[in-house]
């Protein structure tokens, strides 16, 4: 079984008249600096916290924080038929 994961650098709110007019080179600021940690993500939960790095020619996630190991994680039993969820206990 395979689960989507991603890191998320940064969020930022936007109008939708701004998000509009974004284009080819448009910069869009994020709510993170430079060197604040990135989270590992996967269905809306926060797996880690860590850095990007360069592996490579690729982009890859260095664990820093393992927030699943500070949790009791169960799978829930109350999903839809061949979907994963994980709740906390």
């Amino acid at each position: 079984m395979s689960v989507s994961v991603w890191d998320e650098l940064g969020s930022v709110e936007m109008l939708i008249g701004e998000l509009l007019q974004l284009g080819e080179d448009s910069v869009v600021r994020l709510d993170r600096s430079v060197g604040d940690r990135v989270d590992l993500m996967s269905q809306g939960v926060k797996l880690a916290h860590g850095e990007v790095i360069v592996v490579e020619d690729c982009f890859a996630f260095q664990i820093q924080e393992n927030l699943l190991e500070s949790r009791n994680w169960r799978r829930c039993h109350n999903c839809e038929p061949g979907s994963v969820t994980f709740c906390e206990r």
